[in-house]
């Protein structure tokens, strides 16, 4: 993770472990910045309809904030294998990926798959992630993340189009009865038929049909990159306003999306040669900062945490345990 810097994705400010040596031996990262809620809790308890809340102009711009996340990681040979609400968070009108605890770096040339076991969790994770019926688990790689993503996108549409996610559930359950019979069984990639009726004549549909639907393929080498899933959300949404260069992964050029056979082809001339990247991301005043660099020279963790806490609005940093 220290290798990401991201307006939408959460920044590592140290790291330390406790109890070493011990059955209680815990590894704790510091993130900043501290999220008012993980997405899942906003889209199933916050998430505000009403005439003058901000809150949809919110959703709307979020499927770019993160898919310009994505492209960026994928360009830093990140994979993040744990996309779901629970593992983003909002602090305002902002978004950010946040528990990378399941993500690794690959290298050159594995961009499109490898061999080792995805860590997604179930409802969310692609078809390729999870064990077969013999206990195998398939090829899978960055278009492991673009279905998970996808999946996120769905809930998120699911919303805007005014439904709830509990009411999705349910109309998912009418059709499979099964689909909330086990945990086994409470995986959206087995239900994806589903979703094109479910969007059918909605305010949604055409955003679900041009920039969602191809992202949920079965066949992994069909679905579209991090960057081309980018292009077809700017053919229906703005882009995103939080980045200086929310396309600076490709230059000039476009995508073309057909219905009939979920084809999309890059024209134009690729340009990956001027990388100037926004550092607009939330940061400690150099004051703050300095005094924390202080704190890691001298080793002493209560004074590392005890200047970052205290430089902490409302909520104290999130520690993740391994």
């Amino acid at each position: 993770m220290r290798l990401l810097e991201h307006a939408h994705i959460v920044s590592v400010l140290g790291c330390y472990q406790e109890g070493e040596g011990t059955k209680q031996h815990h590894f704790h990262v510091l993130m900043f910045p501290v999220g008012d809620e993980d997405l899942g809790t906003f889209l199933e308890d916050s998430y505000d309809s009403s005439e003058g809340s901000p809150h949809p102009k919110w959703v709307e711009a979020w499927f770019s904030c993160l898919a310009s996340a994505l492209a960026y990681m994928h360009l830093r040979n990140v994979h993040h294998e744990d996309i779901k609400p629970k593992n983003i968070i909002h602090q305002g009108s902002n978004i950010l990926f946040t528990d990378f605890s399941s993500s690794r770096k690959f290298e050159s040339g594995q961009e499109t798959s490898t061999a080792n076991p995805a860590r997604a969790s179930r409802l969310f994770a692609a078809p390729e992630a999870l064990p077969t019926g013999e206990g195998n688990v398939l090829r899978h790689g960055s278009k492991t993340d673009i279905f998970s993503l996808g999946l996120v996108f769905m809930e998120m549409l699911t919303i805007l189009s005014g439904e709830q996610i509990d009411e999705l559930h349910d109309a998912i359950h009418v059709c499979y009865p099964d689909f909330d019979d086990n945990w086994e069984n409470r995986q959206y990639h087995r239900v994806v038929d589903f979703f094109e009726s479910w969007f059918a004549s909605t305010s949604v549909s055409s955003l679900y049909e041009i920039c969602v639907r191809p992202m949920l393929l079965k066949d992994r080498r069909e679905r579209p990159s991090a960057d081309a899933v980018l292009k077809l959300l700017h053919t229906q949404l703005p882009a995103c306003q939080c980045i200086e260069e929310p396309t600076s992964l490709l230059g000039a050029g476009y995508y073309t999306y057909s219905n009939d056979n979920y084809g999309y082809s890059y024209t134009g001339t690729e340009s990956v040669s001027s990388r100037s990247r926004s550092r607009s991301r939330s940061r400690m005043d150099a004051g703050t900062a300095e005094r924390y660099r202080e704190g890691q020279r001298q080793s002493k963790l209560p004074l590392k945490l005890n200047l970052i806490l205290s430089n902490t609005p409302r909520k104290p940093i999130r520690l993740f345990h391994t």
